[in-house]
């Protein structure tokens, strides 16, 4: 089911996704870069994707682990962390975030994305989608604790 808002005469949809952050021993996070061709190529992320119809944000975490990285996530391992409402040019984006520091098999990029573990420091220094962009501050306080 998509949700449309009126602005300025112009429709604009509600995309929902869902994101997770993936904390390593080193207490460094992952993000992937989205590839050439795909909507805002060459920007870093947290992994996730949309949430499917009759979808929850959990199972949609789980399933997209699986498919962009072949790792697998357990519910239990899920911490809420925040969320995210932001306006881009064409959509409204709404996306619960989670963290873990718990994941099982090897961590593979499936869609051939790169992945990189950063450091805290390291976070404002890097082009990271506008959406995703908005947890950095919180991130940091948490990884510095």
């Amino acid at each position: 089911m998509l949700v449309f808002f009126i602005m300025k005469n112009k429709k604009k949809s509600l995309i929902l996704v869902v994101s997770v952050i993936l904390i390593n021993q080193a207490n460094e996070v992952l993000l992937q870069k989205r590839p050439k061709g795909k909507t805002f190529s060459g920007f870093w992320e947290f992994p996730g994707g949309k949430i499917e119809l009759y979808e929850s944000p959990e199972k949609a975490l789980i399933r997209e682990a699986k498919e962009e990285l072949n790792i697998e996530l357990n519910l239990e391992d899920l911490i809420n962390f925040s969320f995210v409402s932001h306006e881009y040019k064409d959509f409204f984006l709404l996306m619960p975030v989670y963290i873990t520091k718990k994941w099982y098999g090897k961590i593979n990029p499936m869609d051939n994305q790169e992945i990189v573990f950063y450091k805290a420091e390291d976070l404002k220094n890097i082009k990271i989608v506008e959406g995703d962009l908005t947890l950095i501050d919180s991130l940091i306080k948490l990884l510095k604790k």
